[in-house]
């Protein structure tokens, strides 16, 4: 590929180190599609974040959406306590997973049911454009992409069904339910903002074995660590910010450019459709 089609690809981010891009790109271009994966983030990623009235809406106010007031009360309590946490980047693991568990509870106490959620969900939620267009491509690569969220996987299924999109794989915290719906429980593994890795998780280790370059994508400054590695990782960040992450446009960027490589400012995926034209 020449520098000149690179530089084409590259002009739809922005970046900081362009020499560095460039040369990520070319060898997730030159290394080919038997040797590469998709590793996305969910909310606000593949998703824009927000219902039809602009309000929050993510894989976990999806189900906190139906609580009752009063339990509702007690989740957002929560959420005042742990999120600012979160925001500061210094979260452990130990205070993810007593959120995550605490907030899982509320949703059991009230019983909760996930068919009330289908359909309030298919009201209610959004994709981000050019996705559609992007798990197209993979699919007719025979790219495998993997979801990799802190959210709830129902409502990740959910989603895929409404939008006809379908990753290969979804790593994220799995709910139990009852013949009716009802959640009753969750699977012991919790995934959360301070654990979100591709490392460790069994079923994923096959795809990242046959395949070791990744195009990761995702929002949140967190999300560039869901791999490790370097030279094979081309990090991509959706310009997105959270309400309280209170960064005007310079120090986002010089956040950004910290972790990723390239960020996407126009709000689609479209960019990266770019770059997957050009791999055989």
């Amino acid at each position: 590929m020449t520098k000149k089609s690179l530089e084409q690809v590259l002009k739809h981010f922005t970046f900081q180190d362009k020499d560095k891009a460039l040369r990520k790109i070319e060898k997730t271009i030159s290394d080919g599609k038997n040797n590469l994966h998709l590793l996305v983030d969910f909310d606000r990623t593949l998703t824009i974040g927000k219902d039809k009235d602009n309000r929050d809406f993510t894989s976990w106010n999806a189900l906190t959406k139906l609580l009752p007031e009063e339990a509702l009360a007690k989740q957002q309590a929560l959420y005042k306590k742990y999120r600012p946490i979160e925001a500061s980047g210094k979260m452990t693991n130990k205070q993810g997973e007593d959120w995550a568990r605490q907030v899982l509870k509320i949703f059991v106490e009230n019983e909760i049911n996930l068919l009330k959620l289908e359909e309030d969900f298919a009201n209610n939620n959004s994709i981000r454009s050019h996705t559609k267009a992007v798990f197209e491509a993979c699919e007719a690569l025979e790219i495998p992409i993997v979801i990799l969220s802190a959210g709830i996987k129902q409502t990740i299924d959910i989603w895929s069904k409404n939008y006809f999109v379908y990753p290969t794989l979804t790593i994220a915290t799995n709910l139990i339910v009852d013949k009716k719906g009802k959640i009753i429980g969750w699977d012991k593994d919790i995934i959360h903002v301070a654990n979100k890795r591709e490392k460790g998780h069994k079923n994923f280790s096959e795809i990242k074995n046959k395949r070791p370059n990744v195009i990761l994508i995702g929002d949140a400054i967190e999300d560039a660590d869901m791999a490790d590695g370097d030279e094979n990782i081309l990090r991509i960040r959706i310009n997105n910010p959270r309400e309280d992450e209170a960064l005007d446009q310079a120090a986002f960027a010089n956040q950004t450019f910290e972790k990723f490589d390239l960020m996407i400012n126009n709000g689609t995926l479209e960019p990266v459709l770019k770059i997957l034209e050009h791999i055989k």
